[in-house]
This record gives structure tokens, sequence and C-alpha cells, in this order.
């Protein structure tokens, strides 16, 4: 989880009551990225699809299942709304097909922006969003997907995330 290393306080004590609470529900969750910013939530996603976000005053966890089939890798927001989750399933040959998820409702629903199999075998690992509009994907094979229209198309490149 690339958080872990924050200098921040609050990231830093974000993701150890997430631990903390996420590990109390008594579930294996694999969580693989937690996700903070003092604007919002903790969130955190994990394998079997899953998206948990805690709210600090109310101590209460909410879990959305995305697709059981994905691991989710990563989650960023824009803004308290906006929001975009990158996951990837195997395929029948071992390879990793990627999708993306996005928010517009502050997690309540969730919708897929690719189909898993538009850019296959290339898994989808992490997320980098510079506004509500430019968002870059940094994928596997060397390549990165990118959208400057807030995810409506997706443009396949061999740029790295700058």
């Amino acid at each position: 989880m690339k958080l872990l290393h924050s200098r921040n306080i609050y990231e830093k004590t974000a993701i150890l009551i997430c631990l903390i609470a996420f590990s109390a529900l008594g579930m294996n969750l694999n969580m693989r990225n937690i996700y903070y910013n003092r604007m919002h939530f903790p969130w955190a996603v994990g394998d079997s699809g899953k998206i948990f976000r805690f709210d600090i005053d109310s101590n209460v966890i909410s879990i959305k299942s995305l697709n059981p089939e994905y691991n989710l890798t990563d989650i960023s927001f824009v803004d308290t709304l906006i929001g975009f989750v990158v996951g990837n399933k195997p395929d029948n040959l071992g390879n990793w097909q990627g999708a993306i998820w996005k928010t517009t409702n502050s997690g309540k629903n969730w919708f897929i922006q690719i189909p898993a199999s538009f850019y296959e075998p290339t898994p989808f690992l992490d997320i980098k969003v510079y506004n509500r509009y430019c968002v870059w994907i940094r994928c596997g094979n060397n390549y990165s997907l990118q959208t400057h229209d807030g995810g409506i198309e997706w443009l396949l490149t061999s740029k790295p995330i700058q």
C-alpha cells in the first residue's frame, strides 16, 4: 500500500484506523490500497471487488462489492463526489484483464468505464488524478491509459505516468 510510507500524520492515522476497523470485522480482506485525503473518508480497496469506506466520526464501515471476480488495486478521488477505482481479473490463460469504475456520487454507485475485455490482457495498477477531466492509469506491460474528458474516452499509450 503506497500510503504506508506517508509522512502525513492524517494519512497515517486514517490508515491505522482503517486497518484496525477492517480487522475487527473478522474477515480476511486482503486490502490492496488505502486512499485518504482530509476532505474525504478513508477508503480501501481489495480482493473480491470490495471497496471499504470508513466514517471516522460514527465508526461505521460501508462495504460495496463491484464484481467479485476482480481484485481492486487502487482508488482515488477528484473531489468529494468523483472517484475512480481500477482492478484486474485473470482470464483463462493466466493474463490479467483490467477494468475501471467511476463514481459521481461519493461512492454510493460505481459504474464501469471500460469493459474488462477492451484492453486485454493489460492489467490496470495505479491511478493518478489531476482534475475531474484528466486521469491517468498506470498499466502493466509498460502502458498507460489517459483520459482528458473525465473518462468518456480512454487512450492507451506507451508514455509513463507523469
